[in-house]
């Protein structure tokens, strides 16, 4: 009686570690030992769960782009600082307005406003069409408020 529940035990425990092995991807014949083996072996394929790199993933944020989700993210971070920076600059063009440093304070507005700008033409050249939409919606309102706001201050309307 002690050998059969010995054995019963041993196969039951058996094909419970090479159901675990294969469906966490630790799947290896050789590491078992051989009555696993051919216990993993001998279960019906349909039974064991597939690979960890077949099942599904959670989804990119960027889906086909060309730049990576942590790229994408790192260069809209840095949009952002600019967009801050270049709002900075017409903020402090519009305060210099009537005396001598407006026109310094013009200059400095207006390249901030072109790096802005051309940082956040160069992020969608870079993207596919769904994510450069998905960009453009997000972002697009506040590339439209700085050419606004820098020809409202430069034409005197501050």
């Amino acid at each position: 009686m002690l050998r059969f529940l010995t054995r019963t035990s041993h196969r039951f425990l058996s094909s419970n570690v090479a159901a675990v092995s294969k469906t966490a991807g630790y799947w290896d014949s050789r590491s078992m030992c051989p009555r696993l083996a051919d216990l993993a072996s001998s279960r019906p394929s349909s039974l064991i769960a597939p690979p960890r790199s077949s099942i599904a993933k959670p989804r990119p944020f960027s889906s086909g782009a060309t730049l990576s989700d942590d790229d994408l993210r790192s260069r809209l971070e840095d949009f952002q600082e600019q967009f801050a920076e270049a709002r900075l600059c017409i903020e402090d063009c519009a305060d210099a307005a009537d005396t001598t440093y407006f026109d310094e304070e013009a200059d400095a507005a207006r390249e901030a406003v072109d790096l802005a700008l051309k940082t956040f033409e160069s992020i969608l050249a870079e993207l596919d069409e769904e994510t450069k939409g998905r960009v453009v919606r997000q972002n697009g309102l506040k590339v439209e408020q700085l050419k606004g706001e820098l020809e409202l201050v430069l034409n005197g309307g501050h």
